[in-house]
């Protein structure tokens, strides 16, 4: 029945129910509020996260388009220089131009080879041995990521010059970049998140883990692929791991795809960074309710159950002590001027009218007990007389007193006739002593 009472919302007390009714009329609006407001600034971070992933990669898009477009400078520079020209005009020369293809390389980290091609192809010489020799079959762009051989590939990023590509009618000059340099100048935050290069075939062309440069990409991009194109997307690599969030765009020399991948956990933490931030808001604001709720109930229900207390001593007990009690009792919620203080007042007021009625009361009451008193005795007295023993008792009574009366008669006359013999006799005397003389 006591747990039963607890759900029992008329059984709380008066504290319990204003606290709780308070307490609900503040917090639940306050909850609805913040759960709306919580999906709509999830909503506006999620977007602005997708946004910085996406202007992320945008601006390593810009610095990587940069760098392409200044080593089609550094080719087409190459190839106008006038012991270039003389080499590829007459390759058996004696022109000294291997070292100065290496000066070259030398003065840029991110240019791995420098190559002289023929007009019909063929490596006439190079910064590294193992490409001189072989006939190249470049295809019809300035940048491209694979270049075909009569050996076998080679994966990378090639450039070369931008005047008269894919060979100029004297020859080209190609240069090889490496992938982690050029990884090095499109990240330049690693905390951001992991930044790679996908050609229009859907190979890595930079990454920061040299193990996946020249790897088929995991991710199916292809179809992303345009120039001009952005946005993002969320992707699962493999069964069992993170699930990836990408943003993405495209060169705008070529259609490459620059991407920004970060886990989901790292992408969602700034997300329960806020959800806690709203919860922890939440909980403050609902704590002070409750607090408030708490105080202002017990504000209402200490005079209420003060005054519970003073009738149920009223109930109980009786006495002038009592009421001066109460009076004290009740004096520090009398003086609020609030709806209680004068529920309060007027309590007071009637306890000094009962108190002053009790006090007539009492004094009634002993007066008409007195006559009660009086009223009973002559109604005992009355059937008493009326009885007819007392009759007979009355009868005997008055007998016996008339008997009295006539013994008390007698012996009266009996004093009388000895008082006058006694005079007579003195009178006899005195005649006697006259006689005498």
């Amino acid at each position: 029945m006591k747990l039963l009472a607890w759900f029992s919302f008329p059984s709380w007390s008066i504290a319990c129910r204003v606290a709780t009714a308070m307490m609900l009329a503040a917090i639940v609006p306050i909850t609805i509020l913040a759960y709306f407001n919580l999906q709509q600034i999830t909503s506006v971070m999620t977007t602005g996260e997708y946004h910085r992933l996406e202007l992320l990669a945008d601006n390593a898009a810009a610095r990587f388009d940069r760098l392409l477009i200044e080593r089609e400078q550094l080719a087409t520079t190459t190839a106008s220089s006038s012991d270039v020209v003389k080499f590829l005009a007459s390759p058996k020369s004696t022109t000294p131009v291997l070292p100065k293809l290496a000066e070259i390389a030398a003065a840029y980290p991110d240019v791995e080879a420098i190559l002289l091609l023929d007009r019909n192809g063929l490596c006439l010489t190079s910064t590294r041995a193992e490409f001189i020799g072989q006939h190249y079959t470049l295809p019809n762009t300035t940048i491209f990521s694979l270049l075909h051989s009569d050996i076998r590939d080679y994966p990378g990023i090639f450039v070369t010059q931008a005047d008269s590509p894919p060979i100029a009618r004297s020859g080209a000059v190609l240069l090889k970049l490496r992938g982690t340099e050029i990884w090095s100048v499109v990240n330049r935050d690693p905390e951001a998140g992991q930044f790679f290069v996908v050609d229009s075939h859907g190979t890595i062309v930079s990454h920061q883990q040299p193990s996946l440069l020249y790897q088929q990409s995991p991710l199916e991009l292809s179809n992303k692929i345009g120039i001009g194109s952005s946005g993002h997307i969320a992707k699962q690599i493999a069964p069992g791991q993170m699930p990836l969030t990408i943003g993405f765009t495209t060169l705008a020399t070529q259609p490459w795809l620059l991407g920004v991948s970060r886990s989901s956990e790292e992408f969602q933490a700034p997300l329960l960074a806020t959800i806690w931030l709203n919860l922890r808001e939440t909980i403050l604001v609902g704590g002070v309710m409750v607090l408030i709720s708490a105080s202002i109930g017990l504000c209402i229900s200490k005079p209420i159950h003060a005054l519970t207390l003073a009738v149920q001593s009223l109930e109980q007990h009786e006495g002038d002590e009592l009421f001066e009690q109460i009076d004290r009792d009740l004096a520090e919620y009398a003086k609020s001027p609030d709806d209680v203080g004068q529920l309060v007042r007027a309590f007071l007021r009637m306890t000094d009218e009962l108190h002053r009625r009790d006090c007539q009361l009492k004094t009634q009451v002993q007066s008409l007990r007195i006559e009660v008193d009086r009223t009973g005795r002559d109604r005992d007295v009355a059937e008493i007389t009326d009885s007819e023993q007392f009759q007979l008792l009355q009868q005997k009574i008055q007998q016996m007193r008339s008997q009295e009366r006539q013994v008390a008669v007698t012996e009266t006359d009996y004093f009388q006739q000895l008082q006058q013999q006694v005079q007579s006799l003195k009178k006899i005397g005195k005649s006697d002593d006259l006689s005498t003389n």
